[in-house]
């Protein structure tokens, strides 16, 4: 008898757990499953076509607010083909009635699906009009640490060497613009999870776990376990947490810093947000001012990079506060600062609070995303402007920001040394490093530039779409004489490309690092030009 088929449609990126732990309880209750990938801007016809060629009984489409464009357009299609869909994910949770409203949609999950997931596969083909199902986590906490990866995830993470995961799901703390403090909190078992990270690192050969939660690193005890009984499990194996960790300013001691240097962690990214107390009080995000200092000065203590992140353009936010931040980047130097405009998302008592108090114009419908139009470029863009804020304040802080990490002094010199000879971009779409970086190489007239290489094509930041000056690099007849990264040379990543690189082009072409951080100088990069070229023949 042949099985139904459960088409899992993710738009965020092809790195989906979420999507790989319900593939994987579909497949116990005796379903097919194919997960799909949606790049932003795919072709809509292309979108049909897979949908045709699968023929899947029913079709999940998971997404964020910032996705709900494209979600709408696909369900839109799909109706008209007459598939049963089924809305899910992070915008169907936080604001239910706009889903519903847009009448794609034949059933709609407001919650974790894992604990209904029963339910929905053997009542799909009643459902209709929109209905309303209320999610419900699964009694066994173990099925969340069991996955089932599509061939494009499997590949990517074969590739890549790498993963993404969470330690826990949910959050303890309720800042204001975050509403991840809306989920019911509960962290992984650490047995469990370890297991877990020994059958990816086993049969998709990973050695680089990245955690996107910030509680990892809320408890050192906690990571010491877990690290721990990630080395007794695989003792002749070399993996780690990757070479950057997200941690929480407010619980950052010198325990926990220790513990990341001797587990090879490089650099650590704080959010930050403000260095204001009045706007830290008013965010909810129970650190201090004493705090944000504190951590940057540990990290320089113990010979980590320290990344912050800071937004403009909150609600309240006055010209003092910017200046507390500006303060804090100037007095504590971290290596890099990330700067973001302040977007209002449903789910989150900032989206209440614009509401409220007229941050939104008034034809503006809280339950109605339809007003909010994704700007292509990312959250480092003004993605709405809103009443009673001063945005040409917010840019003028962001610049003067920005000014202070601008490398355009330090960048002109390294290109010079090595754009004398072909040479390549290697990086990873999945991180926005990489089409920021090819962005900013247009500031500069390069001679022997022969595009990018990306180790994960097509994955969240659709470099190739963003940058269409440049182009993605293919073998020619002028074979490059170096790779180049904006990874620093310390970090896990930068080992990675340079195991990409010997395995697809040999051992003779060097990866040379023009990292902010710790990066190769214009001397090093002359020695290893002048080896690459002795290796493997100048053909200039």
């Amino acid at each position: 008898m042949k099985k139904e088929k459960l088409m899992f449609c993710i738009f965020s990126e092809n790195r989906s757990m979420a999507a790989a732990m319900i593939a994987a309880l579909a497949q116990d209750y005796g379903w097919d499953v194919d997960i799909e990938f949606i790049a932003p801007q795919t072709d809509l016809s292309s979108i049909q076509e897979r949908i045709t060629v699968a023929k899947p009984d029913l079709l999940a489409l998971s997404f964020r607010s910032y996705e709900r464009q494209q979600a709408f357009e696909v369900a839109s299609l799909v109706k008209d083909m007459g598939v049963k869909t089924i809305a899910g994910g992070t915008h169907p949770t936080m604001l239910p009635e706009d889903v519903i409203q847009c009448g794609f949609f034949d059933a709609i999950v407001q919650g974790d699906a894992m604990g209904v997931l029963d339910q929905i596969l053997d009542g799909y083909k009643n459902f209709e009009n929109s209905k309303l199902i209320k999610g419900q986590r699964h009694h066994d906490k173990k099925v969340y640490l069991r996955q089932a990866f599509s061939d494009s995830q499997k590949s990517l993470m074969r590739s890549t060497h790498t993963v993404n995961m969470l330690t826990s799901i949910g959050c303890p703390f309720s800042c204001k613009y975050c509403g991840s403090s809306r989920l019911d909190y509960f962290m992984f078992p650490e047995q469990e999870l370890v297991n877990n990270m020994v059958e990816l690192a086993t049969n998709y050969d990973v050695k680089i776990f990245t955690f996107h939660d910030d509680l990892l690193c809320a408890n050192v005890r906690r990571l010491q376990r877990i690290s721990s009984l990630l080395e007794e499990k695989l003792p002749d194996q070399e993996v780690g947490f990757g070479r950057s960790i997200n941690a929480r300013a407010s619980n950052f001691n010198e325990d926990l810093a220790a513990e990341l240097v001797r587990l090879k962690i490089t650099d650590v990214s704080f959010g930050i947000e403000s260095a204001s107390t009045k706007l830290l009080k008013f965010l909810k995000k129970k650190q201090t001012q004493e705090h944000c200092y504190k951590a940057i000065e540990l990290c320089h203590k113990f010979g980590l990079y320290s990344r912050v992140n800071l937004m403009f353009g909150i609600p309240t936010q006055d010209q003092d506060d910017y200046e507390f931040s500006l303060q804090f980047i100037k007095d504590t130097q971290p290596d890099v600062a990330n700067l973001f405009y302040f977007t209002p998302y449903p789910g989150t008592d900032l989206y209440d609070y614009c509401f409220d108090n007229n941050y939104f114009p008034n034809s503006y419908d809280r339950n109605r995303f339809d007003w909010f139009k994704p700007n292509i470029d990312g959250i480092r863009n003004i993605q709405c402007r809103l009443n009673k804020v001063d945005y040409d304040m917010a840019n003028y802080y962001m610049n003067q920001i920005s000014n202070i990490y601008d490398s355009g002094d330090r960048l002109q010199p390294l290109l010079n040394e090595f754009d004398q000879y072909p040479w390549v971009l290697i990086g990873s779409s999945v991180q926005i490093y990489f089409s920021q970086i090819l962005k900013k190489l247009k500031k500069y007239r390069l001679k022997n530039f022969l595009g990018y290489f990306d180790i994960a094509p097509g994955a969240a930041y659709s470099v190739a779409n963003r940058v269409d000056d440049h182009e993605y690099y293919t073998d020619s007849d002028k074979p490059p004489v170096c790779f180049v990264t904006y990874c620093h040379t310390t970090g896990r990543d930068f080992q990675n490309f340079q195991s990409v690189i010997k395995e697809k082009f040999g051992n003779n072409v060097p990866l040379i690092s023009i990292s902010s951080m710790k990066r190769h100088t214009a001397e090093e990069i002359r020695h290893m030009i002048h080896f690459s070229r002795a290796k493997i023949g100048s053909q200039m």
